[in-house]
């Protein structure tokens, strides 16, 4: 599967009527401007960064994640969308809310696996301990009897 933006259409549909309404006539009243492009933002990049977290996965191109997982995201979304306007999370929200963090923490714990973009050179590997090389300690050369008296 490919990797894609989250879209305020992916947003739409998963919102009921009354959320919907609510959001627009919220927006709409208080002359705020739409939030949803920056929540948007801010879930692909929360999510990037516990995919990252699990040596393992491979990330996709900027702002993308796997389009597999965007029902998952969506209530993170919703979440922050409803309680930034102030209106009412319902019970069954707040549930989805616990259940995608969860699912995320076990991404980053590599407990669930991601599919990996679909890259057309060398993929790159990404994982939280970056592209660090261990080095090793070696076998001591000199001991303190063999330098004695050098000061």
């Amino acid at each position: 599967m490919a990797w894609r933006k989250l879209t305020k259409e992916d947003l739409h549909s998963a919102l009921n009527a009354a959320e919907t309404a609510g959001y627009e006539s919220a927006v709409l009243a208080t002359g705020q401007t739409d939030l949803v492009d920056k929540l948007l933002i801010q879930v692909t990049a929360d999510a990037r960064s516990r995919i990252a977290a699990c040596s393992g996965n491979i990330l996709g191109e900027a702002d993308t994640v796997p389009s597999g997982v965007i029902y998952r995201l969506m209530p993170l979304v919703i979440h922050r969308l409803l309680t930034r306007l102030g209106l009412t999370v319902k019970d069954a929200r707040n549930d989805d809310w616990e259940e995608s963090n969860r699912w995320l923490r076990d991404v980053a714990n590599c407990k669930v696996t991601i599919e990996r973009p679909i890259v057309d050179g060398p993929a790159v590997e990404q994982g939280k301990y970056g592209n660090a090389v261990v080095v090793r300690k070696g076998s001591r050369k000199a001991r303190r009897s063999d330098m004695e008296g050098l000061l």
